[in-house]
């Protein structure tokens, strides 16, 4: 079910922009992408609202879960998808976001189950008016941490219950952005940025906005890749799993003898930049090429 005009002039558009990429994404579609191409008619602090709501809701889903049980007695996986949506964003704004007005999540989550599940509306509501800040009484580690269980106990066999725990603990936090400047160019004089340990790699402070246009953010973690490669001009540079192709458009700032940006999606590779040669691969078959690569 896609937000429908009615239901956007009932809540407010940037809930119902996180209501319908929420929905989007539990069909499997990635949120990134799903809140770029949802949000172009949608002002700047309602799209970072938006995205404030989704990437939260994923980041603590393990939580919200729980404390779906814990308020209402049933397990989020009985509900009908629209009400463990509505539930979800709304214990979130109410335990996690600190200048949400309580009232303000609870009726737009209500009318948001009202436009399909009307029926439900008086249980969303019910649950919503129990929710408080108290401390959660978590039944387990990986509850607390809203972790699979699998994945925290191959972190702990691998790295130690101290490092598991605190590279769960982090993957809770909301990142920071980094954008690249590539080698020669300037950063942009209208956006204000702060270098980092990774040559032309910049974060961007809180309480920036929208970037301008031709600014692709790129995580610091994905820019530190490229200078172990060691790149050198003349060197033949192939990433057949690209898409969008920041760390290819990054390995192009040496002057390449080839610099080839390949992925399986069609719709992906039209993220990566033009100036790049773009390749459909399919690692289940031979690379379409006969040169080799550095």
């Amino acid at each position: 079910m896609l937000v429908t005009e009615l239901l956007i002039r009932r809540i407010s558009p940037s809930r119902a922009l996180a209501f319908e990429a929420l929905e989007t994404v539990y069909k499997g579609a990635f949120a990134t992408d799903t809140l770029l191409a949802l949000s172009g008619g949608v002002n700047s602090r309602d799209a970072s609202l938006a995205s404030q709501i989704v990437f939260g809701c994923l980041r603590y889903q393990g939580q919200l879960d729980w404390l779906i049980e814990h308020y209402s007695g049933r397990r989020a996986s009985s509900l009908d998808l629209p009400v463990v949506l509505a539930l979800r964003a709304g214990i979130f704004q109410l335990r996690y976001l600190d200048r949400i007005p309580p009232h303000a999540a609870v009726h737009e989550s209500v009318e948001f189950v009202k436009s399909s599940k009307r029926a439900a509306s008086g249980i969303v509501n019910a649950v919503l008016r129990k929710v408080t800040r108290e401390p959660a009484p978590w039944p387990d580690k990986a509850t607390e941490l809203s972790c699979p269980a699998w994945l925290l106990e191959r972190w702990t066999a691998h790295f130690g219950s101290a490092a598991a725990e605190a590279i769960a603990r982090a993957a809770l936090e909301e990142p920071s952005r980094y954008v690249r400047v590539a080698r020669g160019s300037s950063p942009p004089s209208n956006l204000q940025l702060e270098p980092t340990e990774i040559e032309g790699c910049f974060r961007i402070p809180q309480g920036e906005g929208i970037l301008p246009a031709g600014i692709r953010l790129h995580d610091i973690g994905s820019q530190s890749l490229i200078p172990m490669l060691d790149l050198q001009p003349g060197h033949r540079y192939l990433d057949v799993c690209s898409a969008p192709g920041n760390k290819t458009l990054q390995a192009s700032e040496v002057s390449l003898a080839i610099c080839i940006a390949g992925d399986i999606s069609h719709k992906r590779l039209k993220e990566v930049p033009a100036a790049l040669e773009r390749v459909v691969f399919d690692a289940t078959r031979p690379l379409p090429l006969a040169c080799t690569f550095d």
